[in-house]
């Protein structure tokens, strides 16, 4: 058994594309997400061309992570200009004044099925012994 303290869920993810973070990611929360330059946004951002409440990521239960832009502020995806919100997708490409972030889905985890598998491989060892035993007998 692993004592190891879990990880928080992360069910999406934005990674640096250009810039001195590139490569680097930060994880979604299940709360919308703030982008801009205020001290209230959850993902701050200084470069050129980003206000200071630029766009919001939502989660919409059931139908994934959308993207809003918030006037004045203007942000694109793969290229092209946000007007309504935009549902996101794998590998989609957000512009925000000069930063660059690419939306990446969570890795998908397991979940723990101690108590099943062990059941399973039980029945597996006695099916294994009746066999055996069917053998030995005829």
């Amino acid at each position: 058994m692993n004592d190891a303290p879990s990880s928080p869920v992360c069910l999406a993810q934005l990674t640096f594309v250009n810039g001195g973070l590139a490569r680097q990611s930060v994880a979604l929360p299940e709360a919308p997400l703030m982008i801009g330059r205020a001290p209230e946004c959850q993902m701050r951002l200084t470069e050129k061309g980003v206000w200071e409440r630029h766009a919001q990521i939502r989660l919409r239960p059931g139908e994934g992570f959308f993207l809003h832009s918030l006037p004045p502020a203007t942000v694109s995806v793969n290229r092209q200009p946000v007007t309504a919100p935009q549902l996101l997708r794998n590998g989609d490409t957000i512009d925000a004044g000069e930063v660059k972030l690419r939306f990446w889905l969570g890795p998908v985890r397991q979940a723990p099925l101690p108590i099943i598998e062990a059941v399973f491989w039980l029945l597996l060892g006695a099916l294994f012994a009746v066999q055996a035993w069917l053998i030995w007998a005829l």
